[in-house]
């Protein structure tokens, strides 16, 4: 076994003993490899070890060995450093997921990002509570209750937006969370759950196996006609050639 092999299984079973120990299941825990600073050979290396997921916290850095790993698609990139706004598109582009939105313009940025790739891309908000010069983090402020929002819309997509409703479940007047859902994902809530409608639609289309009319109404949509049209200025072809190119 190799000193990379042997290392992983001794965090493997350091988790193990730790989430037993307090009554949580280890296949609950997800082990994320920090392989910033460490060659694509080593990576690869920890990959047939078993790893599936891995950390890096500079664009460029990354930028230089993820593209190698391109015919590893199940392998998982995860952001951990400090992220630019300027950075934003590219980080988009490369990871997974990104564990270190700490602005509301940074948040934003992401969010253009993804709806303009049309993926889904996970973020962990890091929040600055000790005040540190040196670390990064935003203000505790309303970005929990943004965030409560945002979660709302993506756990329903076939309910209509009322923008009253949800700013009173988050305990803001309506003019202030219009504003701040702005800031921080960089579109109306309206134009946000159509931008994730479509994105589910699309995963129904291309993975599920779904009609372009039973998708349509499974994300909300009352015509398939709209949802036709919609679909087809968000990502440049009709639903039908995804369901078609999906079925082979």
């Amino acid at each position: 076994m190799s000193e990379i092999a042997e290392n992983i299984r001794r965090v493997r079973e350091r988790i193990r003993a730790a989430a037993e120990a307090c009554g949580r299941n280890p296949a609950e825990i997800t082990l994320v490899a920090v392989s910033k600073n460490f060659s694509p050979k080593e990576i690869a290396a920890a990959a047939a070890a078993g790893l599936v997921h891995f950390g890096e916290n500079r664009v460029q850095e990354a930028e230089s060995k993820i593209p190698e790993f391109s015919a590893m698609p199940e392998l998982t990139w995860h952001m951990i450093g400090h992220l630019q706004s300027n950075k934003a598109h590219r980080a988009a582009q490369l990871f997974h997921s990104i564990h270190s939105v700490d602005s509301i313009r940074l948040a934003g940025r992401l969010s253009q990002a993804a709806l303009a790739l049309g993926k889904s891309l996970p973020v962990l908000i890091q929040v600055d509570l000790g005040h540190e010069e040196t670390k990064f983090g935003a203000e505790t402020g309303q970005i929990h209750e943004i965030a409560r929002a945002i979660g709302d819309l993506r756990g329903d997509l076939c309910s209509p937006v009322v923008i009253p409703d949800l700013a009173r479940r988050v305990g803001m007047s309506t003019s202030s969370f219009h504003k701040h859902f702005k800031a921080v994902t960089a579109t109306t809530p309206l134009q946000y759950q159509k931008e994730l409608r479509l994105l589910e639609a699309r995963r129904l289309l291309t993975t599920g196996g779904a009609s372009v009319t039973a998708a349509a109404y499974e994300v909300g949509y009352e015509s398939s006609s709209q949802f036709s049209r919609e679909y087809a200025r968000k990502f440049g072809v009709p639903p039908s050639r995804d369901t078609a190119d999906a079925t082979g």
